[in-house]
């Protein structure tokens, strides 16, 4: 009898700390026990397979195999997994803009859990907005760009735009690109004259002499700055005052 109760003993404590070298040879056992010993296999080989899964659970490895169908020891812990997996598949959805998903199955963490999607999809609401007004404003401001390039060509002044960062020439109308036909540093010059003076601020003006040869002309510069596509742009209206100031 000792002798049994050692074997079931020694069984367990290997069951328990050492799984892979526990084994009970129920043909070895006295008839009256062999039932039992049948039966504590069995209880054994529930509790390894439900270790086994908890382990799995814990360094959050959803691949591994499930216990036994008839394992009831395990079936807390196979619905923890199966809970899981949908949980791995509803927090994929929301990585891919679902914002629908919702937790009902985890207490506490299923409050957390929701209210941070209800977060996320307030943020991407907000976002999308944002994004719609940006465009909206893009649009109009491309339209009035298009608008103002389009007069700009009607106007008697000459017209100038520069990128107010770069200094690169955005666009000129019609009569300065005359003059450039005939001065191919015309724009040049007349920029590097308004520098000269200092620059203009926005709503600024000053007036430039412009020397080619013996031919002095006179002119008065206003610059106004906006946006122009996505340059900060500098627009630089001259007004020839020769006329005026050789009377």
């Amino acid at each position: 009898m000792d002798s049994v109760a050692k074997r079931f003993f020694s069984y367990l404590r290997d069951v328990i700390y050492n799984p892979s070298k526990a084994v009970l040879d129920v043909e070895e056992l006295p008839e009256d026990f062999q039932d039992f010993g049948k039966g504590l296999k069995y209880f054994s080989e529930c509790v390894v397979e439900g270790n086994e899964l908890a382990q799995a659970l814990s360094r959050g490895d959803l691949t591994g195999k499930l216990p036994s169908r008839g394992n009831e020891l395990a079936a807390p812990l196979k619905s923890l997994y199966s809970s899981l997996k949908h949980l791995t598949w509803q927090t994929q959805q929301i990585a891919s803009g679902d914002y629908m998903q919702r937790v009902e199955f985890m207490g506490d963490f299923s409050k957390a859990f929701n209210t941070m999607v209800e977060q996320l999809a307030e943020r991407q609401r907000n976002l999308e907005g944002k994004i719609e007004q940006v465009q909206k404003q893009k649009a109009s401001l491309e339209q009035n760009n298009l608008l103002l390039a389009a007069l700009m060509h009607y106007v008697p002044q000459q017209i100038i735009v520069t990128d107010k960062n770069t200094c690169e020439i955005l666009l000129t109308n019609d009569i300065v690109m005359t003059e450039v036909g005939s001065d191919p540093d015309y724009i040049a010059n007349i920029l590097e004259l308004i520098s000269n003076r200092g620059g203009l601020e926005s709503g600024g003006e000053v007036d430039i002499t412009y020397k080619k040869g013996d031919t002095e002309r006179y002119f008065l510069v206003k610059t106004y700055s906006f946006e122009w596509s996505d340059s900060n742009a500098e627009v630089f209206a001259i007004t020839d005052v020769t006329a005026a100031n050789t009377r």
